[in-house]
């Protein structure tokens, strides 16, 4: 608004007769027209400032001599420019005039009008060519660079710091350089390169292509799929996800270079390989995004990083948080891929709340938790559907003893490294070792000095501190702290004698009740009999 206010003022002075009009800055005192001669003339001088940077090229004073008598209207003005010392004597009319149209071509439309409003020394002068190399040298030093170039944003950037940018080691700019554009281009050299098979998270009906999401039953039909999708589309892929959510899961299996068509064991050997015997670019410096895996079929998992075998992939994809830990949960320790996958885990772990279940009553952390027990437990969901057949199964369990009776499907086994015993579970292997082997007792009660094994040897044990009696005999209206206890307590009302005495022939409904009967009854029996 200024602006526009001063143009317009400007034009309409100079549409009056045609004359220019000076603007002077005079002291604040009134001077009255008996002060003034009507002869006498004001000679007003504008000397530049001492700290000024133009003194040296405009060394001249301007003075101008404004009659008293109407100077709106017949102003006159005379500019005069007194000689430097530089000038010599004898050509003072042409010094004067050569200065004095110096002055005039270096000032720009309306700049003297301007620069006679202010005071001396307040608004300094534009640059001019000649002023501004001495003015801001470093900025004529990058305009003589672009000098007859094509100036895109890139080149600016090229040009500005060519010489100055920190640069890695593999002498790629990081300054410049984004997390996600970092993690694209390493994801980008090593996938066009190479062999590798990308997919996405192993599902319950098998491999999910990375570029179409099309479900594969096996590896070896994704791999057989995949060449229909060229890799020149990679960077435009990987473009589309946020730096927190990029993971790429790659099948490794026999890995060579498409270059040279040269094996490598893995891919650090593949970065290595790629960087010294074809000097491509990668971003050691950041976070790898690619998780590999060797896919052979079957139910055996190998790490590509420690070597250790699994039975299934959910549990392969789970260890390899340990060997990718680029963010760690703060509150667990527990380390993840992507910032993406440990808000996730602190959502369903660590988030704090109460969700009870409306039919049981157990009380679970989470959302999440309470609709798995919601889903499964009551409404007998059937999520696990099976690859070779429509029929579906409540849990994971179910479904591989089906595979293994009607597909013949090779059964799952969790051997022990130790004894040779060979277990249906992992968690069954784990306290095998714990109990067996290591004798180690982690797990303590809050209330005594007890410690067991398992949360299910606690959990039985928190009974015996007055847990509350959720489940009640709708029979006879007692209550029992575990499900179990209340069924063994069910068979007392069903007559379900099924546990007899080897001495007498009595029956009792109960185990226990037998064992008491033969220490009071048969003490010298000893079950050999």
């Amino acid at each position: 608004m200024v602006e526009e206010t001063e143009s317009l003022l400007l034009s309409t002075v100079r549409d009056i007769d045609k004359q220019l009009t000076v603007f002077v800055a005079v002291p604040s005192t009134n001077i009255t027209e008996n002060n003034v001669s009507s002869t006498e003339c004001f000679d007003i001088k504008s000397e530049m400032n001492e700290d000024s940077p133009f003194e040296s090229e405009y060394s001249c004073v301007q003075s101008v001599n404004v009659p008293e008598n109407n100077v709106s209207t017949t102003a006159g003005i005379e500019i005069k420019l007194e000689m430097n010392e530089d000038c010599p004597d004898q050509n003072e009319d042409s010094c004067e005039m050569n200065m004095a149209n110096d002055l005039k071509s270096n000032l720009v439309d309306g700049e003297l009008e301007l620069l006679r409003r202010f005071p001396v020394g307040k608004v300094m002068l534009l640059p001019t060519r000649q002023t501004l190399r001495g003015h801001c040298p470093l900025f004529v030093k990058y305009l003589e660079k672009m000098k007859g170039k094509r100036i895109t944003p890139t080149n600016i950037t090229k040009l500005l710091h060519g010489k100055s940018r920190s640069r890695t080691r593999n002498g790629l700019d990081k300054n410049y350089v984004t997390e996600k554009l970092a993690n694209t281009i390493n994801a980008c050299t090593l996938l066009e390169n190479s062999n590798a098979t990308i997919f996405k998270t192993k599902t319950r009906a098998g491999y999910p292509c990375f570029y179409c999401r099309e479900i594969f039953g096996s590896m070896d039909d994704l791999r057989a799929h995949q060449p229909e999708h060229p890799k020149s589309g990679l960077f435009k892929l990987f473009s589309r996800y946020t730096a927190d959510s990029l993971v790429v899961y790659a099948d490794v299996t026999d890995l060579r270079c498409t270059i040279c068509e040269q094996n490598v064991p893995n891919l650090n050997e593949l970065k290595t390989h790629l960087r010294r015997a074809h000097a491509k670019n990668y971003y050691a410096d950041f976070e790898d995004r690619i998780v590999p895996f060797k896919l052979k079929g079957g139910s055996d998992f190998e790490c590509q990083d420690c070597g250790f075998n699994f039975e299934t992939f959910g549990a392969i994809e789970r260890h390899m948080n340990v060997h990718y830990r680029n963010r760690i949960c703060e509150q667990c320790g527990a380390g993840f891929v992507t910032m993406h996958r440990l808000k996730i885990h602190n959502y369903t772990v660590h988030r704090e709340g109460s969700f009870p279940c409306g039919i049981c009553k157990k009380i679970y952390v989470s959302y999440y938790k309470y609709k798995i027990h919601f889903d499964v437990v009551h409404k007998l969901e059937k999520k696990n559907k099976c690859p070779k057949c429509p029929e579906k199964f409540i849990d994971y369990f179910t479904k591989q003893k089906h595979l293994v009776e009607k597909h013949g499907a090779a059964p799952i086994r969790y051997k022990c490294n130790v004894c040779d015993r060979s277990f249906t579970r992992r968690f069954s292997l784990t306290g095998h070792m714990r109990r067996r082997h290591l004798e180690q007792k982690e797990i303590k009660c809050a209330h005594c000095q007890y410690m067991c094994y398992t949360k299910w040897e606690l959990k039985v044990h928190m009974t015996r501190h007055g847990a509350e009696k959720l489940f009640e005999c709708g029979l006879c209206k007692k209550s029992y702290t575990r499900q179990k206890a209340l069924k063994e307590h069910a068979k007392v009302h069903f007559n379900d004698r099924r546990y007899p005495c080897d001495v007498c022939g009595q029956s009792y409904t109960q185990n226990c009740a037998l064992k008491e009967h033969l220490k009071t009854h048969h003490p010298d029996f000893d079950g050999t009999q």
